[in-house]
């Protein structure tokens, strides 16, 4: 945990906090989807609508595009997977 902490703060000195913020809010849908694989949790259709809404607004947050997401934008994903 600690280290995920230091990698996302490290990022912090090129990266625009929103942006790495923005990256981090996908961690509800990587914590659901390791879940149910290792876990076995059901995941029901209300929990899939809610994680859809939350990848959908990140996308909104984030506007991916070749030019946005590069190797900076990938510390950020590592602190929200394996927060």
């Amino acid at each position: 945990m600690a280290l995920v902490t230091i990698v996302f703060i490290a990022v912090l000195v090129v990266m625009p906090l929103a942006n790495a913020i923005a990256i981090v809010f996908i961690s509800p849908l990587t914590f659901t989807l390791l879940g149910a694989f290792f876990l076995g949790e059901p995941i029901g259709s209300r929990r899939i609508s809610a994680i859809m809404a939350d990848f959908l607004g990140t996308l909104l947050l984030i506007q991916p595009s070749y030019n946005g997401f590069d190797a900076i934008s990938l510390p950020p994903a590592y602190a929200a997977f394996m927060g």
